[in-house]
């Protein structure tokens, strides 16, 4: 339980896009045009791996099979498999919805039911199935990070200007037997890696099943913080009185 919800962090992280973390003002970026998009991807990897803590918003925009959703999140997240999320919405279902892990269990607050959903150990999808859209969005990307990128395809498509940054435009497909079980067979990422700091500025993923294509692109909005201090209290939640509580059994 604790390594999924690490490794969602570090996907919402991936998902989340970090181009922020190195400013260097007035500096022209060295771009390899040469280098291989495998070797950028395994950077990333890397680079993520080394953060231990982080806070920052990120913006969303999906297609799903539950309708069109976008919105806004803000996250906090730490390596012990604590972290928090706080979603902004037009979708009323989304709106003002909270995710907490404690490194124990995970809890969703969803302030149009006056509902907490509570899950433990095992039960991280079919948490995420009460969120709908933005759920099966948040599962793909906690799946590409626990899978991580060994055996991928992964093309280095150039570079293009993301949020003012420049910017690997890497295109990964999952095709090994193992993606079988890891339900990535019939998706396809484009991660966009800062060509300074090769960490993330935006990712795009598509699903396409059952003659279907579902797509979900998310991108930062705010400077990310890492490696500080957070408070404690962020990963506690006291739900407001008249709230029910239902917990998915084991």
């Amino acid at each position: 339980m604790c390594r999924n919800i690490i490794m969602f962090m570090f996907l919402v992280i991936g998902l989340c896009v970090l181009g922020w973390l190195i400013q260097r003002s007035g500096a022209i970026p060295l771009v390899y045009k040469g280098i291989r998009g495998i070797e950028l991807v395994q950077k990333m990897e890397a680079n993520i791996n080394n953060i231990n803590g982080v806070h920052f918003s990120i913006k969303f925009k999906a297609n799903s099979a539950d309708g069109p959703i976008d919105g806004i999140i803000k996250f906090w997240g730490q390596r012990d498999g604590k972290m928090r999320l706080e979603v902004t919405s037009e979708s009323a279902s989304l709106n003002g919805t909270i995710i907490i892990a404690d490194g124990q269990q995970i809890l969703v607050y969803k302030p149009n039911e006056k509902l907490v959903v509570i899950a433990g150990k095992g039960q991280y999808q079919a948490l995420l199935a009460e969120l709908p859209g933005l759920g099966e969005m948040l599962y793909l990307l906690r799946q590409i990070f626990a899978r991580g990128f060994e055996g991928v395809s992964a093309d280095n498509l150039g570079t293009e200007q993301i949020n003012g940054r420049q910017a690997y435009k890497v295109q990964v497909g999952y095709k090994t037997p193992a993606d079988l079980t890891t339900e990535l067979k019939n998706v396809t990422t484009i991660f966009w890696i800062d060509v300074e700091s090769f960490l993330p500025q935006q990712l795009e993923i598509m699903v396409q099943k059952d003659g279907l294509t579902a797509d979900a692109l998310i991108t930062a909005t705010s400077d990310i913080i890492t490696n500080q201090p957070i408070d404690p209290g962020t990963f506690i939640f006291e739900p407001p009185a008249g709230t029910k509580v239902r917990n998915i059994p084991e």
